[in-house]
This record gives structure tokens, sequence and C-alpha cells, in this order.
């Protein structure tokens, strides 16, 4: 149990940085624009890179939990993604964290748990 909750915190931090990685590199590139310089800036800005390495990762890695561990068992732990989004919101975007997320996390967290402890 102890490898399906580190594979499944990993991936959902992987996820979590491909977002952050796409909110940065779409706050760069300005207002969409279909112009081949809108797409080569685009393309060019490392931040939309390493969302995509990101994402790839990720995806590796839900493959090998869907693969060896029960989807009804991993597919629900994967609401972490969830929590780490409200602190990567705070710490590297500046939001506010509210009672109400605060409240989210909690409850979201104490699912995780009852899942996993619950096999």
């Amino acid at each position: 149990m102890m490898k399906l909750v580190l594979l499944s915190v990993f991936h959902c931090l992987t996820l979590c940085a491909g977002q952050v990685f796409l909110k940065i590199s779409l706050a760069r590139t300005g207002a969409f624009r279909f112009t081949w310089d809108y797409i080569k800036e685009f393309l060019t800005c490392w931040q939309w890179a390493a969302c995509g390495a990101s994402f790839l990762i990720a995806c590796i890695t839900w493959m090998y939990i869907l693969k060896n561990y029960e989807f009804s068992l991993a597919y629900p732990i994967t609401s972490m993604t969830f929590v780490f989004s409200i602190f990567a919101g705070y710490f590297v975007f500046g939001e506010a964290i509210s009672i109400s997320k605060l409240v989210g996390v909690a409850l979201i967290t104490l699912g995780i748990v009852v899942i996993a402890t619950g096999k």
C-alpha cells in the first residue's frame, strides 16, 4: 500500500506541476492570437516544455499505477492533486487560501485516508 501512496503522490505532484507550468506559460505569451509569431513564441517558452515533460512523466507513472493496482483504489487517491493545487496557488501565484478551501483540503485528505486504509 505504501508504494501505491508514494507513486500516487509523485503522480499528483507532476500533474500539479504541469498545470502550474501551463498557467505560467500562458501568462508569459500574452493574449492568444492565430499567428505564426504567437505559435513560435509559445513553442519556445521553456515553461511550456516543462509542462509537457511534467504531463509525460505523470502519464507514464499513471500507466504503471493502473497496470499494477486496483482502479477503485488508485483513482480516488489522485484527488491529492486538488490538495496540491491549493498550495501551489498560494506559494506560486500568491492566491489566498480561504477557510472553505482548508475545509475542502481536510475533507479530501480524510477521504483519501479512509479509502487507502479501508482495503
